[in-house]
C-alpha cells in the first residue's frame, strides 16, 4: 500500500510539473510570438524610416533646384533690367535722331537758299549719285554726310535699317540704305566692312530682279572698295558692270 500511494504521489508531483513545464512553455511560445510581432513591427518602422529618408532627400533635391531656378530668375530678371535700361536709352535716341529726320523732311526745299558748295561734295556724288525719287527718308542721312557729318549720317541710317518694318520700309529701300551705308563706311575708311555689305546687298538684289539702277549703285560702290583696298582689276571689273547697267537704265529712260 505504501509504494502504491508514493507511486501515485509522484505520478502528480511528475503531472503538476508538467504541468508548470507546460505554462512555461506557453508563455514562451506567447513571448516568442509577440518578439516576433515586435521583429515585424520594427522591420516596418525601419522600412517606413527609409522611405521617409528617400521623400527628404527627393524634398531637398527639389528645394535645390527651386533654389536654382530661383537664382536664374533673379539673374534674368537683373539682365531684363539692364536690357531695359538700354531700351530706353535706346529709344530716346531713336526719337532724338527720327525728330531731326523728322525736320529735314518738313523743310520747305523751295524756301531754303542755295547751299554753299562743298569741297567734299564732288567726291561724295562720285560714290554716291543720289538715292532714287522713292527713298526720301534717306534724304537727311545724304544731307549729313553732305555736310561732313558722317557720325550723324550712320546714326540715322541705323534708325531706319533696325527700326523700320519691312511694312514701311521696302525691300528696294531697305538695299538701297544698306548700299548709302557701306558707301559712307567706304567714305570713312572702313573698306572691308563696307565691301561686306555692298556684296550682301547686291546678291538680295539679284535675287529679287531688283531695278538695273540699284545694281549699278551696289557694283560702283563696290568698285570704289576695291580702289581703296588696292583690288585695281576687281575695281575695273565692278565699275564697267556699273557702267553698263548705267547706260542701260538711261537708254530705257529715253
Amino acid at each position: 500500500m505504501g509504494i502504491a500511494k508514493s507511486s501515485i504521489k509522484m505520478d502528480e508531483d511528475i503531472r503538476k510539473l508538467l504541468d508548470r513545464n507546460l505554462g512555461e512553455v506557453r508563455k514562451l511560445r506567447e513571448s516568442s510570438a509577440k518578439d516576433r510581432e515586435n521583429l515585424r513591427e520594427l522591420s516596418d518602422i525601419r522600412k517606413e524610416v527609409e522611405h521617409l529618408r528617400e521623400v527628404s532627400n527627393d524634398i531637398l533635391k527639389r528645394v535645390e533646384c527651386i533654389r536654382a531656378e530661383r537664382d536664374d530668375l533673379r539673374e534674368d530678371e537683373n539682365h531684363a533690367r539692364s536690357i531695359n535700361l538700354r531700351l530706353d536709352t535706346q529709344n530716346m535716341t531713336v526719337h532724338r535722331l527720327l525728330s531731326q529726320a523728322q525736320a529735314c523732311l518738313d523743310t520747305p526745299i523751295v524756301n531754303m537758299p542755295a547751299a554753299p558748295s562743298s569741297p567734299i561734295t564732288p567726291l561724295i556724288r562720285s560714290i554716291w549719285p543720289s538715292s532714287t525719287a522713292h527713298s526720301g527718308l534717306l534724304k537727311p542721312v545724304e544731307t549729313a554726310w553732305q555736310k561732313g557729318d558722317t557720325q550723324q549720317a550712320l546714326s540715322l541710317l541705323d534708325v531706319i535699317l533696325d527700326l523700320l518694318t519691312p511694312e514701311i520700309l521696302t525691300s528696294s529701300q531697305r538695299v538701297e540704305a544698306t548700299l548709302l551705308q557701306a558707301a559712307i563706311m567706304n567714305y570713312s575708311g572702313r573698306s572691308d566692312k563696307a565691301l561686306s555689305q555692298v556684296e550682301a546687298a547686291l546678291k538680295i538684289a539679284e535675287e529679287q530682279q531688283m531695278n538695273d539702277d540699284l545694281v549699278s549703285k551696289a557694283q560702283l560702290i563696290r568698285g570704289h572698295c576695291c580702289v581703296d583696298l588696292k583690288k585695281y582689276d576687281d575695281a575695273r571689273m565692278y565699275f564697267a558692270a556699273s557702267q553698263q547697267l548705267r547706260i542701260r537704265v538711261e537708254s530705257n529712260a529715253n
